[in-house]
């Protein structure tokens, strides 16, 4: 019997190829072998958007917050899938329920400040980004500043 973690590193080198199908079959038998194993749901419902899968990803992502409920990973991922569909009000909400748990998760409030941005409210995506900017240690000032100044040019246009 193959450990669970063989079988999940093997499912994440073949979703790097596109592999998604032989992917999603390797995190099913690590999740057979530990159901509890929270990379393994992660990895299947980022195989499962990358296929149009959108529910059966999300069923995932679900499974791995009731095993970390403080975790904001699976919360992240559902909200960067809807963004990326154009779902940016159901995006909205997951962000919001991240900063719940992390009021200065990086990831959150740059994708909730996108989201303003996206959505024609410039004052308040502006505000998004000073809050950002406020925040000592935190991933990428310089892409803050470019998405802030080109709010700031949109809104004097």
């Amino acid at each position: 019997m193959k450990k669970y973690n063989s079988v999940f590193v093997q499912g994440n080198v073949l979703a790097k190829q596109r592999k998604f199908d032989e992917a999603i079959a390797c995190f099913d038998e690590a999740l057979e072998l530990n159901p509890k194993h929270v990379g393994a749901l992660y990895s299947k419902g980022h195989a499962l958007a990358k296929q149009g899968k959108l529910g059966e990803a999300f069923k995932c992502y679900d499974l791995a917050v009731e095993i970390e409920p403080n975790k904001t990973l699976a919360l992240s991922n559902k909200a960067l899938i809807l963004e990326d569909n154009n779902r940016l009000d159901e995006a909205m909400g997951y962000w919001e329920q991240v900063l719940e748990i992390d009021a200065t998760d990086f990831l959150a409030l740059y994708g909730k400040a996108e989201i303003l941005h996206k959505q024609g409210k410039l004052v308040e995506a502006i505000k998004g980004y000073d809050e950002i900017l406020k925040i000592k240690n935190y991933e990428d000032e310089e892409l803050t500043l470019r998405s802030r100044k080109r709010a700031l040019k949109e809104l004097t246009n």
